[in-house]
């Protein structure tokens, strides 16, 4: 074999730069993943939708369509924002919950105050014509903050 030919034949074989840098941002993004969390989320999502289906077969009507078609999106837009959250670093946080912490606290002493009544029970702030359920910010607020303790 010739000269040429080898460095062709090379050259086939070579990835090249691109290809190689490309390989180890793949792999470094998979490495991020932790499959012991991957197999059993999907595994519950698969499962609470199949759920969902079967009970809407059983109750029939527009409204079961409805209810399982919302529920894709609602998955689909769940594993959008796990997946960004995968490369976020949180412990950049860590400082901010000396204002996250407090400000939770105050949200919830205004639903006291300020609260809608729905249902017999006061758990809602009305915002600018939205409404707000200040417990579910106090609960990411003490998991924060008592993360970073």
């Amino acid at each position: 074999m010739d000269r040429q030919a080898r460095g062709l034949k090379h050259s086939l074989l070579d990835n090249g730069p691109e290809q190689n840098s490309a390989m180890q941002v793949l792999r470094s993004v998979l490495a991020r993943f932790d499959w012991f969390q991957i197999v059993p989320m999907v595994a519950l999502l698969v499962i609470g939708a199949l759920f969902i289906y079967g009970t809407g077969q059983q109750v029939g009507g527009i409204h079961a369509t409805v209810i399982w078609k919302r529920q894709l999106v609602y998955m689909g837009a769940g594993f959008v924002c796990w997946f960004f959250l995968v490369f976020f670093d949180y412990r950049w946080l860590a400082p901010s919950t000396l204002v996250i912490y407090p400000a939770a606290i105050v949200l919830l002493a205004a639903v006291l105050k300020f609260g809608k009544v729905l249902y017999g029970a006061r758990r809602w702030l009305s915002v600018g014509g939205v409404s707000i359920q200040p417990s579910e910010f106090g609960k990411l607020a003490v998991l924060l903050t008592v993360s970073w303790i």
